[in-house]
């Protein structure tokens, strides 16, 4: 009778250290899943800042305002989309397609640079810099709806409010778009809150 006792009053503290481990690696697994959804939300925003910042920069230096601390903000802003950034807090996406867009918008962003200079020199309407500018506003959009991609749901229908941010219109998924509109707004009837913040 004792040595059954004994073995009923051990199996309950077994379930109990299983459980506790079980329970253990669930919240751990959760912190990295909720750290890496984090992480993603932060490129978003960051590759929407670059959109938003150069289409300020190219207003200002087409006014004859030159922007040297902009630019330099927006470069690291792109370095840090394609390698990670301690000091922005960015990490890199691992994948492939956002990537080589981000590839591309460097090269786009170099391209501009070079323009912005020639409109310092002879002025804008001498130059393919509303163009180039245009171009460069197009590979941001793609860029930040890949990074968006990449969100979970509710988030994954990522779309910067530029296409619905006056009353009437429809968000591309159909779905009504939120009274206010942060940068990295997304559509829908619940906005990832890890996307606000960033007023245009």
């Amino acid at each position: 009778m004792k040595k059954a006792g004994k073995k009923n009053a051990y199996i309950p503290r077994v379930l109990m250290m299983v459980l506790t481990t079980v329970l253990i690696g669930v919240i751990v697994a959760i912190m990295l899943v909720v750290g890496q959804i984090q992480g993603t939300a932060r490129v978003v925003n960051y590759a929407g800042l670059v959109r938003g910042e150069t289409q300020r920069i190219i207003k200002l230096e087409n006014a004859g305002l030159p922007q040297d601390g902009m630019i330099d903000d927006v470069t690291s802003f792109i370095a840090g989309l394609r390698f990670g950034s301690n000091e922005l807090q960015l990490v890199r996406l691992n994948d492939v397609n956002f990537q080589n867009k981000m590839a591309e918008l460097s090269d786009e962003f170099e391209t501009l640079k070079k323009e912005i200079q020639l409109v310092r020199t002879v002025g804008y309407h001498q130059t393919d810099i509303i163009q180039q500018s245009e171009d460069f506003f197009a590979i941001c959009d793609e860029a930040t709806g890949l990074a968006g991609g990449l969100l979970p749901a509710p988030c994954h229908n990522f779309e910067l409010p530029r296409k619905c941010s006056r009353s009437g219109h429809r968000c591309p998924g159909g779905a009504d778009c939120p009274g206010t509109f942060p940068r990295a707004a997304v559509c829908g009837p619940e906005p990832c809150t890890a996307n606000q913040g960033l007023q245009r």
